[in-house]
């Protein structure tokens, strides 16, 4: 069997794992009745629960299916980090159970190393999916650093934090961790986008990129960002896409000292013309 048949079928299985998971997670939600009565806060706090685990799973598939979206092969190597990232994923109901029946902090912490690992495993297939696509892999690796590494570290510290409040306020860190998967799900499309124009530059645009300092990166990149939106909110107004452009241009000059010409080469800009 060739790799894109492969990747096709691995992609298929995960996507298949990860919707068995929510509906053991659903069937074994508590509903005790007691005297003819429902049990409703204990009902309740066990959807809050299951609310956190769904938005983690979904979270997880999104990223998934957008980072296979950008490779036709796997390797060996990536097929083997897929299992291993299965395999936690699988204990996700086990833990989210646990977390029901009482939540507590060895119930939350425990939860909250399950993410830190599956969220660890994920990125390492992320950065090997990159290895594997790039001829220039160690330029490409620096790129996604550059532009996933802010967003990752945050997620990373954010859930260690968690970890620890859930020592002294396990209900109140469970619930935080909604707050994980909602913030990657807003941030995962301007990183993509991001990677995607850089990915397209010259190699010597890319080198700039890459020359300059950390804060200037993070300005750029916003300045890209605020670039598309100003198009996208344009829609077929060529007046207001011709402004948002020489907006761009103007910006990349005062800030960067990066010429118009430069930008066009680099983005094969503007598209709108």
């Amino acid at each position: 069997m060739n790799s894109e048949k492969i990747k096709d079928r691995l992609d298929t299985f995960v996507d298949a794992i990860l919707a068995i998971i929510a509906t053991v997670m659903v069937l074994e939600l508590p509903i005790k009745i007691v005297n003819r009565q429902i049990d409703f806060v204990n009902l309740f706090i066990s959807i809050g629960v299951y609310l956190v685990s769904f938005c983690f799973l979904a979270n997880i598939w999104y990223q998934h299916a957008v980072l296979f979206s950008e490779v036709e092969k796997v390797s060996e190597g990536i097929i083997l980090r897929e299992l291993i990232l299965v395999f936690f994923l699988s204990l996700i109901p086990t833990f989210t159970k646990l977390m029901t029946e009482d939540v507590i902090s060895a119930t939350v912490i425990l939860y909250g190393l399950l993410y830190l690992m599956i969220e660890f495993i994920f990125r390492w297939i992320a950065i090997d999916l990159i290895h594997s696509k790039y001829s220039n892999k160690s330029d490409m690796q620096r790129v996604y650093y550059s532009i996933y590494g802010k967003h990752n570290n945050q997620q990373t510290i954010l859930n260690i934090v968690l970890i620890f409040l859930a020592l002294f306020l396990p209900k109140i860190a469970l619930f935080l961790y909604l707050a994980i998967p909602i913030r990657s799900f807003l941030t995962i499309n301007d990183d993509r986008t991001d990677f995607k124009e850089v990915e397209k530059m010259p190699s010597q645009g890319i080198k700039t990129y890459l020359d300059m300092s950390g804060k200037d990166r993070v300005d750029f990149q916003k300045m890209m960002q605020r670039y598309r939106r100003q198009v996208h909110l344009s829609g077929s107004d060529q007046v207001l896409k011709e402004k948002a452009w020489n907006d761009f241009v103007q910006e990349s000059k005062k800030s960067f000292n990066i010429s118009e010409d430069q930008l066009k080469n680099w983005f094969n800009r503007p598209r709108h013309r």
